[in-house]
């Protein structure tokens, strides 16, 4: 029977059909005070097929959910018209035949249904022609539809309060849990994933030290939180170092009175999945920024675009798919691409030219050799940068990125100021998040790489 219901193609989907068809024309010479049996029966099908179709999960019942509606219309034709059958049936016009297009006009209602609410519409077209169909993603109505919400007010305003809500429950979570007080108010920044060099988490530590420095100076900045997430392998002493760095940095600015309401840094502990649940929802700029070529895919972008952040990053793993369905107006992107990578390096990179040349760099590089006011110097990771500790210097170009990274991220922080463009930037981006389904990946892999037929499966 559950073959029958979840059939891989129009034969079982035609035989069904037929079967509830035939055995509603036969029960239909009942009548129970002047009701059809028949036309009850197919009724009592539709509304249930569709009531089990629209609570169960998508990807086994969606094909439920549209055949129910197609007998639902259908009976209700048959319900409402035995008149407008009888006329046409005097006219010559056989009743079989009448009835085919009263199939037709109800698939047409349930394609007019799928467009109205914004459903992918292969699902049903895909099921009937026997292809892979439920991809839970955006279709090109639905994605019409949700970029619509770009310029509706009352979407807007919904998406801010959601996120304010996210924010403050995200505060009250990491006082409770850390002792941190976040500005709700602030920016929130966040980088959270594995530690490691080419991920380039000490790249942002270098635009945090930037932005002190501007402080330092008198300048106002757009407020923000910045939240660290990341945990390092047991053997890798520099990925240890850059935590070790990241917590005196959040010491010494955390302690500024400088820095009251306008910066701050945090390094949330024991990062997993059930503080991602709470963070990520909170999030408003997600930090990807792993050096080009590097990152073989990534998942945490995906998640973080889902829940509305907006993503500051290079043209590194899944950011490639992501600026591909956002454009240009939608992600703050940066950095040199893979081959521009290779090319550097292939060349004979020099990390001290960018050092002799930018007296930004040099001040950030020398703050870390100095160390803060708990008194440790990080000397070992600036002067890994500049002359290689025994290696290449700066293997993951972190300063032939700097500056526009910086760029990027005064742009990020521009446009956060105008809270309606950010939050129309904030819907697309959830709008369009349904490309990274897993059904829609797992077809691509069939197709492009296994290349290997597929199927509807139980």
């Amino acid at each position: 029977m559950k073959e029958l219901f979840f059939g891989t193609g129009i034969a079982h989907t035609l035989l069904l059909f037929a079967l509830v068809i035939a055995s509603g024309l036969w029960l239909g010479r009942f009548k129970v005070k002047g009701v059809s049996i028949g036309t009850t029966w197919i009724l009592f099908l539709g509304i249930l097929l569709s009531h089990f179709g629209f609570r169960g999960d998508p990807t086994a019942l969606a094909f439920m959910k549209d055949f129910g509606l197609i007998l639902f219309v259908f009976s209700i034709g048959l319900q409402v018209g035995p008149g407008f059958f009888q006329s046409f049936r005097k006219g010559g016009v056989t009743m079989n035949l009448l009835a085919t297009g009263m199939i037709l006009l109800a698939v047409l209602v349930t394609l007019s249904i799928h467009w109205i609410t914004g459903e992918n519409l292969t699902t049903m077209v895909g099921v009937m022609s026997g292809a892979v169909t439920n991809t839970p993603g955006l279709g090109a109505a639905q994605q019409a539809l949700s970029d619509a919400g770009r310029d509706d007010a009352s979407v807007l305003n919904q998406m801010a309060k959601i996120k304010k809500a996210n924010k403050d429950a995200f505060a009250a979570y990491a006082l409770k849990e850390y002792g941190f007080k976040l500005n709700p108010d602030a920016l929130f920044d966040v980088q959270v994933k594995r530690l490691h060099e080419y991920k380039r988490q000490l790249l942002n530590v270098m635009h945090i030290i930037y932005l002190y420095r501007q402080i330092r100076e008198g300048k106002q900045i757009q407020p923000r939180t910045f939240l660290f997430g990341a945990k390092a392998a047991a053997g890798y002493s520099t990925a240890k170092r850059i935590i070790e760095l990241l917590n005196s940095l959040s010491r010494e600015i955390n302690g500024d009175p400088r820095c009251k309401d306008q910066l701050q840094v945090f390094f949330l502990e024991n990062y997993r999945v059930s503080l991602a649940e709470k963070l990520m929802p909170a999030a408003e700029l997600s930090e990807q920024i792993s050096t080009a070529g590097k990152e073989a895919s990534g998942t945490g972008n995906m998640k973080l675009m889902m829940n509305g952040a907006l993503t500051i990053g290079t043209e590194d793993g899944a950011n490639v798919e992501m600026h591909q369905v956002l454009g240009n107006d939608n992600i703050f992107i940066f950095g040199l691409t893979a081959d521009e990578v290779a090319d550097q390096l292939r060349n004979g990179y020099n990390p001290y030219e960018f050092y002799n040349r930018s007296a930004t760099i040099r001040d950030i590089l020398n703050t870390m050799s100095q160390g803060f006011s708990d008194g440790k110097s990080y000397s070992d990771l600036s002067n890994g940068l500049l002359f290689g500790n025994g290696g290449q210097a700066d293997p993951y170009l972190l300063l032939a990125d700097f500056e526009r990274y910086c760029f990027e991220q005064e742009k990020a922080a521009e446009t956060y100021r105008d809270q309606k463009q950010w939050n129309q930037m904030s819907v697309t981006n959830v709008a369009r998040s349904g490309i990274f389904a897993s059904d829609r990946s797992i077809v691509d892999y069939a197709e492009r790489i296994w290349h290997v037929d597929v199927r509807n499966k139980d």
